[in-house]
């Protein structure tokens, strides 16, 4: 594994979001680039109940799926897809993430949310470095959403 991979890595294993991990390694990465990390939506609508869901799911309770493109300063570093369940959500969180460019993990960092990575894959891609699948968690609400990220080669340096 390359050594800034490692490095990237670490620092996702180091911090409750993606989003905290991936703002304090751009800001020191891309430096004359201003944050923050931007979230432009691609796609946020409801699953059907025919659709599959990596997440267990309550037949009375929506999910949802995201999908995010995450720049800094105008430098795309990351997609993400995010099965989320909007009901165990802190209030307004659910409603916010339908009107908002704020990350999903910058949203849910007040609420000391737990991740737990559970697939981490390096890729041999022109585009793409790694790929990253976690669940993440909030206290007393328990899952609230599956990740999927790619990080952007432009995060690495070769």
């Amino acid at each position: 594994m390359p050594h800034d991979a490692e490095a990237f890595l670490d620092r996702l294993d180091r911090h409750a979001t993606a989003s905290a991990a991936l703002a304090e390694w751009c800001a020191t990465r891309f430096p004359g680039c201003a944050g923050p990390l931007a979230a432009a939506v691609i796609e946020d609508r409801e699953l059907s109940p025919a659709e599959p869901a990596p997440l267990p799911r309550d037949p009375s309770a929506p999910m949802r799926y995201r999908r995010v493109r995450l720049d800094w300063g105008g430098t795309m570093v990351s997609q993400a897809e995010n099965w989320y369940l909007p009901r165990r959500l802190p209030a307004g969180i659910a409603a916010r993430l339908l009107d908002s460019t704020i990350p999903f993990g910058v949203l849910l960092a007040p609420f000391a949310p737990l991740r737990r990575a559970i697939r981490t894959e390096i890729l041999d891609r022109s585009d793409v470095a790694l790929e990253v699948q976690a669940v993440m968690a909030l206290p007393g609400r328990g899952d609230v959403a599956l990740v999927r990220e790619l990080y952007s080669r432009a995060l690495l340096p070769e």
